[in-house]
């Protein structure tokens, strides 16, 4: 596996993948997406790179307080690695924002109880978790759209 540098733009077999990574960040507000949490690895062949996330720990989701406070709002972007190429991933960020839209109620309420349990929190946090989140992934292409904006200040 290989650590997030610039240079890697050109060999990602997909920028789309690393769109949707980058989308997924804004949508539960990870605020840690630096160059050590973009893992690369050769597939298929050594000259193409694939895009894995790692370290969601510290996005919005894993506290429903902070996620329903969020609103439409990003997570800030002062710690995210340099050198992303946003107008090649942003077509991927973009999809992956549609789909979110679309995501079933039934796949979000059964993933968001099973992050509390695996999280430890109470029964009770389901259903916060659940009514913030839906807020987030229905207001999906406006979070990422502005996400999207920061980083290509950076």
């Amino acid at each position: 596996m290989l650590q997030w540098k610039p240079a890697y733009a050109e060999r990602l077999a997909d920028p789309g993948e690393l769109g949707a990574l980058l989308a997924l960040d804004a949508i539960i507000g990870n605020r840690d997406r630096h160059k050590g949490n973009i893992l690369l690895r050769p597939s298929p062949s050594a000259t193409e790179l694939r895009v894995f996330s790692i370290d969601l720990a510290d996005s919005w989701l894993g506290t429903p307080y902070d996620l329903e406070n969020a609103g439409l709002d990003t997570p800030p972007v002062d710690n995210v690695a340099r050198g992303i190429p946003v107008e090649m991933v942003a077509p991927g960020a973009v999809a992956c924002a549609l789909r979110a839209t679309v995501l079933s109620q039934a796949r979000v309420v059964d993933s968001c109880k099973e992050a509390c349990f695996i999280a430890n929190e109470p029964v009770e946090s389901v259903a916060r978790v659940v009514s913030a989140l839906t807020k987030c992934l229905q207001g999906a292409p406006e979070i990422v759209a502005k996400y999207l904006e920061g980083l290509s200040k950076l």
